[in-house]
């Protein structure tokens, strides 16, 4: 009777500690337009399709094929972008001809374009970066600014 008790233990516990743990991610092209907070890593890029929107990854990543834009912002007003860990795209964050737009405590890695982990170009009135973070970019900089 001890023996059927401590082999049912046994399997018991063994379920708990050696089943795999599955990861489950969305892909392809996202597109944000309202507040949105992932629950998942997301394979393939991310753009930014309408103003006033927030895009919280929760420290989830987005990973590219070592091409094109991680998350892209463009013409865009008033949005905000946090805790996203962009890696392996051409640019991490592309911010482009926008205003009021925060990023905050995102991080960009292995990113292939000179322009490397974050570009931000003619953008004007209110950008706000705190404490973002880019490293190991295979060919460019951390934080590229252009006529900002």
């Amino acid at each position: 009777m001890k023996d059927v008790l401590f082999a049912n233990i046994v399997k018991i516990l063994g379920f708990f500690f050696f089943t795999p743990i599955y990861a489950f991610a969305t892909t392809g092209t996202m597109s944000i337009t309202a507040n949105t907070i992932l629950t998942e890593d997301h394979f393939g890029k991310i753009i930014i399709s309408a103003n006033g929107v927030t895009l919280d990854c929760k420290n989830f990543k987005v990973v590219g094929t070592g091409t094109g834009h991680g998350i892209d912002i463009d013409g865009r007003l008033g949005v905000s972008v946090k805790f996203c860990h962009t890696q392996n795209f051409g640019v991490g964050f592309n911010l482009q001809n926008s205003s009021n737009t925060i990023l905050f405590k995102n991080s960009s890695t292995q990113n292939f374009s000179t322009s490397g982990g974050f570009f931000i170009k003619n953008c004007h009135n209110r950008i706000m970066i705190s404490r973002n973070t880019s490293f190991r970019n295979i060919r460019g900089r951390g934080f590229a600014i252009e006529s900002s």
